[in-house]
């Protein structure tokens, strides 16, 4: 008979203890399995505070456990974040399987892993090898950089009172009230009279 027991137009029945839901915009008309202890959806769910303004009410963990209150586990997959929350009351599971890849330097900190159910239902994380992956955010930390240097020249800029776009100027203004301002100057004048350097 195989592993597929009862295919219908709201999921599929894997053996006895085991429903899975096709992807759903919401879960208006979910209806539990006789006999079924856990559940496989798609959907994406997180725990606690909403991981981004737009996710949806419906994936917080509590309230997706709510939608079935029979089930043991339910394993959920879209949320790209891996996840296992146990609600404190009915013990129930929710494991959300995250991604199994990293492709996004937002990703550099994240464990791509597997999630193994035991017979027991206890569930444990098997974290995936990533020592090989070439993922970096080299180019997003550049990015901060530059920002910061750029933020701090405007607030110079706008900090001085007076400014001048004359490199003779503002060389002497930043020499003014240091200890090598004659030597800056008189190297800087030298420079510019020709003085110094002909037999570079």
């Amino acid at each position: 008979m195989g592993i597929f027991s009862n295919l219908n137009n709201k999921g599929l029945l894997l053996e006895k203890n085991l429903f899975c839901y096709p992807f759903y915009d919401d879960f208006d008309n979910l209806e539990e399995v006789e006999d079924t202890e856990i559940y496989v959806i798609h959907q994406f769910v997180y725990a606690g505070k909403k991981p981004r303004p737009n996710a949806p009410e419906i994936g917080n963990a509590n309230n997706i456990l709510r939608l079935f209150p029979k089930a043991k586990i339910v394993i959920a997959g879209d949320n790209h974040d891996g996840f296992v929350y146990q609600h404190p009351v009915t013990e129930q599971i929710l494991v959300n399987c995250g991604a199994i890849i990293r492709d996004t330097a937002a990703q550099i900190d994240y464990k791509p892993r597997v999630y193994i159910v035991y017979n027991d239902l206890s569930v444990e994380a098997h974290y995936l090898d990533i020592s090989k992956d070439k993922i970096t955010n080299k180019h997003i930390q550049s990015e901060k950089e530059r920002k910061e240097k750029e933020e701090m020249f405007i607030r110079t800029i706008s900090s001085t009172k007076d400014i001048s776009l004359s490199f003779k100027d503002n060389l002497y203004k930043l020499a003014e009230n240091k200890k090598c301002k004659d030597y800056v100057i008189n190297t800087y004048e030298g420079l510019s009279s020709g003085n110094i350097g002909k037999s570079l």
